[in-house]
């Protein structure tokens, strides 16, 4: 190459330095025009739902049996109260401070799902009666409930917690209390005696599923047999 004219050689070398860039081009090429959509692996976005479509439902777990039975905090006997229709904490402060467990207390697991809103839901309302009655078949001694003004049939005492006491040999008998007061107090069910209950529960349960229902106006006390329990 050294007997070439000195132009010749400098073409020569520029010749060889394009020819060189040329090769690297080829070697990585860049698609500049490859869309997105069309890059491998790129994950597919979901269709739109229809106009009108009801919104997906979130989905929330309660505690199953087992673990609400493994959570559970028996209490102590004569130190179990329940509760119905109270709207006066009175009497269920003067207890729990001398010891008493109530179902808050009895059921910590439970709590946080209390008083949010699910009082129509049939699945909290399974998951109540399954630990209501799971407390009244560990209560033990002499038990106390609270009332309210009245106890409509639908209520968890009526249809799961009085029941279940009154067949657990454990107990010895059932004191209804005034909510407001824990002096207004009687003896509605005793150890020995026949099943009693406050008032008829529909036989269809469907019915029971509004715990809440409207409260009628003069509604009348309930009457456990000829004892009065409408404190």
């Amino acid at each position: 190459m050294q007997f070439l004219p000195k132009n010749a050689l400098h073409t020569l070398y520029l010749l060889l330095s394009i020819l060189f860039l040329n090769s690297l081009v080829y070697a990585n090429p860049v698609n500049i025009d490859t869309p997105k959509s069309d890059v491998p692996n790129a994950p597919a976005s979901p269709p739109p739902p229809p106009p009108g479509s009801p919104r997906p439902s979130i989905a929330r777990r309660f505690p199953s049996e087992t673990e609400i039975r493994k959570a559970m905090v028996v209490p102590p006997p004569d130190r179990a109260v329940f509760f119905s229709r109270m709207v006066n904490d009175a009497a269920m402060q003067s207890l729990t401070t001398k010891g008493y467990k109530n179902f808050t207390e009895v059921f910590p697991i439970i709590k946080p799902f209390l008083n949010i809103g699910l009082e129509t839901d049939p699945e909290f309302q399974t998951l109540a009666d399954v630990s209501s009655k799971m407390m009244a078949e560990n209560a033990a001694g002499e038990v106390h409930v609270i009332f309210g003004d009245d106890v409509p049939p639908c209520t968890t005492w009526n249809r799961i917690e009085y029941p279940a006491l009154q067949v657990n040999a454990k107990v010895t008998q059932v004191v209804a209390v005034k909510d407001s007061d824990v002096e207004q107090r009687r003896v509605i069910w005793k150890k020995g005696q026949t099943l009693n209950v406050a008032r008829t529960v529909p036989s269809n349960l469907k019915t029971c599923l509004n715990w809440f229902p409207a409260r009628k106006k003069n509604r009348k006390p309930l009457s456990a047999g000829n004892r009065g329990v409408g404190l």
